[in-house]
């Protein structure tokens, strides 16, 4: 009899396998387990809910890292067509949502196939379009874009994160500055952004000397809502070491203290205004070439030089606390099983 039960335990994982399920297990979320920031305040804001990082899914092998930090309920999907549905099925083994990143659709490479949206509807919370006006987008584009999508899918949510530049005051020989190239040296027109449900901005400060202007910005964004969008703070992944960022990066403070600040700093906050929905950090992925430097990967991957386990329980920490206001039950899967 007992030959017979682990010959067939034996051939249900051998099925499982070949028909690409996950192995799965589900556990209470436990606040505590990375506990590190002792005196934490409480999540007070009922709205504060979502829990992120950007580029999540841009390699093999960075999905399933993201999962395994267990403090995440929502993935920013970045894979292009038929190949996001790897992506798609491991929010949904994992009992997430997803936010479609859809720029590329914008350009007009119609690589969000209908049928794969309907196919995984449930799981999918929205879909992303990343700094518009900064991006050339018109405003009759960006309004048909947006309105299509509300129109099409009306429970979905439609996210836009703002470049600093699209909204702010500031000056505007720094707008000038800001806008070599091909970006617009001006403000986005009134109602640009009037079909979004949700709205964010970038700017990656060092937090202890640029927190006041960061709060500045972020007043000129609420101010910029209607009463029904919603925030999503954008809190800096990343240590500069590359690109303009480097100019407003704390060079004094040893390489990774700056991610546990802002994150700290954007958590303070986003406990003080009840329209802060959730936190998506920029970025998991490292910039190249001219962006921004050595981001989250190498800050929780022990394998990497820069790995700082305090920084990976701050993640862990802060992003549980708040995504148990979702009732979120965390689902740890092995999606290469």
């Amino acid at each position: 009899m007992k030959i017979k039960v682990v010959a067939a335990i034996a051939l249900i994982v051998l099925l499982l396998s070949f028909v690409g399920i996950a192995i799965a297990d589900t556990f209470t979320l436990d606040t505590t387990e990375y506990l590190i920031w002792d005196d934490m305040p409480a999540n007070t804001n009922p709205n504060l809910k979502y829990f992120s990082f950007y580029s999540c899914d841009y390699r093999e092998g960075s999905l399933q890292e993201v999962l395994d930090l267990n403090c995440t309920n929502v993935i920013f999907i970045y894979k292009e067509g038929y190949a996001m549905r790897q992506s798609l099925q491991a929010c949904k083994q994992r009992n997430m949502k997803a936010m479609i990143d859809w720029d590329n659709g914008i350009e007009g490479r119609s690589i969000y196939c209908p049928d794969l949206i309907e196919e995984y509807y449930d799981t999918i919370l929205g879909f992303k379009i990343d700094e518009p006006w900064w991006n050339n987008y018109s405003l009759e584009d960006y309004h048909f874009w947006t309105r299509t999508l509300r129109e099409n899918y009306p429970d979905k949510e439609v996210y836009s994160c703002l470049a600093l530049g699209e909204f702010a005051d500031i000056p505007q020989a720094l707008r000038e500055l800001m806008a070599q190239g091909n970006h617009p040296s001006s403000k986005a027109p009134e109602g640009y952004y009037q079909y979004c449900t949700i709205l964010g901005f970038d700017f990656y400060c060092a937090w202890e000397s640029f927190a006041n202007l960061y709060l500045q910005y972020f007043e000129q964004l609420k101010a910029l809502c209607t009463p029904e969008q919603k925030i999503w703070l954008v809190p800096k992944g990343f240590y500069a070491d590359k690109g303009y960022n480097r100019l407003i990066e704390n060079r004094e403070a040893p390489i990774g203290d700056e991610l546990i600040n802002v994150l700290i700093g954007h958590y303070k906050l986003a406990l003080e205004e009840p329209k802060v929905e959730g936190m998506v950090i920029f970025a998991y992925r490292d910039g190249s070439f001219s962006d921004w430097g050595i981001a989250v990967e190498n800050f929780v991957n022990e394998d990497s030089p820069h790995y700082r386990e305090d920084v990976k329980k701050y993640y862990q920490q802060i992003g549980r606390v708040i995504i148990r206001n979702a009732d979120y039950q965390i689902v740890r899967t092995d999606i290469t099983a």
